[in-house]
Order: structure tokens, then C-alpha cells, then sequence
């Protein structure tokens, strides 16, 4: 099942039609759900908020093919057949996107010695950031997500191979291109 939506840039309703939850009360309920939020909470964009019920939104609309796991450096966002997958949301139409784990967020907790490391040795610094961000997954679930800027019917998500990501990441290796993740996609879809 996983080769449906595998390097695949999907809308929400071709996920809900791939996992027959399209015509559901699951569906409509979570369509409601983001329009209701879109409109009493406009413009919020919070995104340790929204992560977890967006990631559970997906998982739902997959019908529990997508498992939702947890937050935190114990468990990954989500699980496919057993594999690891982190969740990271993108704005469409901006080049890049936070790709590390939120630790390496703002001036998270691995903020300060990812920096030192950075200014020492890019070698030791994305040693760091690996062992404490991508060794981590087997998967990336990115969703179109960030800052909730877009409609339920507009929003995008795309699993994608860790390595993907690696390939595309920025020389800081906390961040990654959007823009060069989906030629890679395409590339694929293409051979």
C-alpha cells in the first residue's frame, strides 16, 4: 500500500479517496473541524498546536493506515507498516522548510550546541543534527500545513523517503528545499 502514496504529492481528498474514508463522517467531520478553526481562530499559527490534531487529522483519513504516535524524542510522529515517520508542515509556495526535529527549532534545547558545533566543525555539526533528527525516521509525512495558510481543500501532503530530505538539505542541515524536493519527486515519478 505504501507505493500509492510514496513520493506522491497528494490533497486530502485523494488521501480520504485512496483509503475510502472520502464519503465518511470521518471526512466531513475533520473538513468541518478545519474550516470551523480557520474561522474562529483566523490567522492562528501556532504550530505546536496545530501538529498534533493536523497529524491525527491524517491519520484518521488514512483510516488508521497512518498510525498516530506521539510527540517527543521517544516516539515518532506516526508509524507506516512499523516504519518511523516525522511529520513537518512547508507553506506552499516558499523554498524551504524546517526539516531537523523541533529541538533544532528557534532556540530549542539543541539550539545552543548546534551552533558552537557550527562554528567549529559543519562536520561535527551535522553529525549532531543527524544522530538527533534524521537517524531517528524512515519517513518524512510532509503536509502544506505551516501557518495554516491554506484551505482544507488546498492543503498538500507528501511521504517521503528520509533520504529525499538528506539530498535536499541546506548547507545549516536543519533546513531543506522544498523546491528541490519536489524535482526530486518528480524525478522519480518520472523513471
Amino acid at each position: 500500500m505504501i507505493d500509492k502514496i510514496l513520493n506522491m504529492p497528494l490533497g486530502l481528498k485523494q488521501l480520504a479517496k485512496l483509503f475510502g474514508t472520502y464519503n465518511t463522517s470521518i471526512y466531513k467531520e475533520w473538513k468541518l473541524f478545519f474550516e470551523l478553526s480557520e474561522k474562529l481562530d483566523p490567522g492562528h499559527s501556532n504550530g505546536r498546536v496545530n501538529h498534533t490534531w493536523i497529524q491525527k487529522m491524517i491519520c484518521d483519513l488514512s483510516n488508521g493506515y497512518i498510525k498516530y504516535g506521539g510527540q517527543g524524542s521517544k516516539k515518532s510522529d506516526c508509524t507506516i507498516e512499523e516504519m518511523r515517520v516525522e511529520t513537518k508542515s512547508f507553506i506552499s509556495g516558499a523554498d524551504e522548510f524546517h526539516s531537523a526535529a523541533s529541538s533544532f527549532f528557534a532556540n530549542n534545547c539543541k539550539v545552543a550546541d548546534y551552533k558552537k558545533l557550527m562554528k567549529r566543525s559543519k562536520r561535527k555539526a551535522r553529525r549532531f543534527v543527524f544522530e538527533h533528527s534524521y537517524d531517528k525516521n524512515d519517513y518524512y509525512l510532509l503536509t502544506g500545513t505551516a501557518k495554516l495558510s491554506c484551505s482544507f481543500d488546498k492543503v498538500e501532503i507528501m511521504l517521503v523517503d528520509k533520504q529525499v530530505v538528506i539530498d535536499n538539505l541546506k548547507p545549516d542541515f536543519i533546513k531543506c528545499s522544498m523546491a528541490n524536493v519536489r524535482k526530486s519527486l518528480k524525478e522519480t515519478l518520472n523513471d
